[in-house]
């Protein structure tokens, strides 16, 4: 089987995955600058879900974390803020009737993620509902898949409204800060 044979398999992989109501999970943004706004989605072919977490907010958590913690470096802060931010997105929609999620993990290492994911969520954290691919999202799903589409397009103000906004007082409930 050659490379292109290998994808076009993932490519249906994904397409039977999608027809299957699970949903994408993705970010339009920088999350490791805090000098950038972000937005998280999430979506599937009936399903959106966007989180957006603006600079001035994510800097003002990024120096408590550090100041709070101050042998974490920067990555760990942003590994902190990352799984915070899919945790908010995450936490409703786990009981729903969604056979799984696909997340892309953003350049960090999947293990963290899931630590401090399986930290938030508890007893509600699946490892087969919640699948974080190390290659991301695109060999499966393509480069422009729903999620991503959603999340651009709310980061770029192309007329959608987020449906939460993550502030410091979500990592204060939390106990981060």
């Amino acid at each position: 089987m050659g490379k292109g044979d290998s994808l076009t398999t993932l490519r249906k992989k994904g397409e039977n995955l999608l027809n299957q109501r699970i949903m994408l999970g993705d970010t339009s943004g920088k999350v490791r600058s805090v000098k950038e706004r972000d937005v998280f989605a999430l979506a599937s072919k009936t399903f959106e879900f966007t989180l957006l977490f603006e600079a001035s907010e994510k800097k003002k958590v990024f120096q408590k974390i550090k100041k709070k913690n101050k042998s974490y470096g920067d990555l760990r802060c942003y590994q902190i803020m990352h799984a915070v931010r899919l945790y908010y997105a995450l936490k409703e929609y786990l009981n729903a009737k969604v056979p799984s999620f696909y997340i892309c993990p953003e350049g960090f290492e999947v293990r963290w993620i899931k630590y401090y994911l399986k930290q938030f969520l508890g007893s509600l954290y699946h490892d087969k509902k919640i699948n974080i691919p190390k290659e991301g999202l695109t060999p499966m799903f393509t480069q422009r898949h729903i999620a991503h589409v959603l999340a651009g397009e709310l980061r770029a103000k192309k007329g959608r409204k987020p449906t939460r906004e993550l502030k410091e007082i979500h990592f204060k409930k939390l106990g981060i800060i």
